[in-house]
């Protein structure tokens, strides 16, 4: 098992600092060969940046995947990742085989039981502009898949739709 993290405040160049104080944290799991190589990965931010100096609260990301990849294929399947939400998640699950010049892929986003006010939490941090005093409440479940199949093909399908409690 592989493991990677910083502590906070740590920086490749202090020169650059941008006052961020949180911390990263990667775990990996290689098992099988090149041809047959099973990913069981865990990692986390925390204290996630903001764009702009705010009152937020701190925010931590944290995700687990798994998967299998063949070097033979050049293909990574039974993507399988997870995020907790709140009392829901976010997963991704599907397929990637990348090129050199292109990639194909079918990879489904799906949101289940998620409460919308962690999401305007975190639009808040990554855009500008969004006012502080924004609130969201509800639950959400939905699903988009993304599908590349050839090198010219695209598909996107989804949907979405609010939990009735």
């Amino acid at each position: 098992m592989g493991r990677w993290a910083t502590r906070p405040g740590n920086q490749t160049d202090p020169g650059q600092d941008k006052g961020w104080r949180g911390g990263v944290r990667l775990a990996a799991k290689l098992t099988g060969t090149p041809t047959g190589l099973i990913i069981d990965m865990e990692g986390s931010i925390d204290r996630f940046p903001a764009l702009r100096h705010s009152g937020d609260r701190a925010l931590r990301l944290a995700a687990r995947c798994g998967g299998h990849y063949s070097s033979t294929d050049h293909l990574l399947s039974a993507l399988d990742c997870e995020s907790p939400v709140g009392d829901g998640s976010i997963a991704l699950k599907g397929t990637i085989a990348p090129m050199r010049n292109t990639s194909v892929y079918d990879l489904t986003l799906f949101a289940q039981n998620l409460p919308l006010q962690p999401l305007v939490d975190f639009v808040r941090r990554v855009k500008k502009n969004v006012p502080t005093d924004l609130i969201a409440t509800g639950k959400m479940e939905a699903s988009v898949t993304l599908r590349r199949t050839t090198v010219t093909i695209r598909h996107l399908v989804g949907s979405a739709s609010p939990v009735i409690a």
